[in-house]
């Protein structure tokens, strides 16, 4: 009876589980902010290419 406790208040790993935890909201958190915006960022990559090409051509 007395592993089965011991079992029970063992915190190895602990750590690793929380950091997992905490990455995995972060990388959620940065995925949603692609699709609320991505629209907008396509966008803006593609004015950012057409006045590059634009500069080009005026060298």
């Amino acid at each position: 009876m007395k592993k089965l406790f011991d079992w029970f208040k063992n915190q190895d790993g602990a750590t690793a589980i929380e950091y997992a935890i905490l990455v995995s909201g972060i990388a959620l958190i940065i995925i949603a902010a692609f699709f609320l915006t991505g629209e907008d960022l396509q966008l803006l990559w593609s004015s950012m290419g057409n006045r590059m090409a634009s500069a080009a051509g005026q060298v």
